[in-house]
């Protein structure tokens, strides 16, 4: 009888490793993913009352731009919480694309979260090259 346990994202670090250096470089990873997800959950409010709190009426194109951005915040947040993807890639785009929305507090913590995640980056991928020789 296999027992299956489940392991949430914020136990994810402790459970692969007992490095401190990689379960740091991991939480700010995921640090960066749940800034990534909290920007894509506000930026619709944030978009919504700047148009209806006397703002110029969004044209087309631009709420297609935001839509774009939430779905890709939203998707890249969960990928990041969970350790999943080419995290290097995800988190200079993450830097380019919080930039180019800095208007407000979200964007700059979603900016400097990545900065700090994607310098803290290399334990975890120094691990992850050693574990998956190991597996070989």
């Amino acid at each position: 009888m296999s027992t299956n346990k489940t392991v949430s994202a914020k136990d994810l670090p402790q459970s692969l490793t007992k490095d401190l250096k990689v379960i740091s470089s991991m939480k700010a990873i995921q640090r960066a993913g749940f800034w990534a997800f909290i920007v894509a959950i506000l930026t619709p409010f944030a978009f919504i009352l700047s148009s209806v709190g006397g703002g110029a009426y969004p044209t087309p194109e631009k709420t297609y731009l935001y839509l774009a951005f939430i779905v890709y915040l939203a998707i890249i947040g969960l990928r990041l919480n969970q350790l999943k993807g080419p995290i290097v890639a995800i988190l200079i785009i993450n830097i380019i694309l919080g930039l180019g929305f800095l208007g407000g507090i979200f964007p700059l913590l979603l900016v400097i979260m990545s900065i700090i995640a994607l310098v803290k980056s290399g334990p975890y991928y120094k691990w992850l090259r050693v574990d998956n020789r190991a597996k070989s």
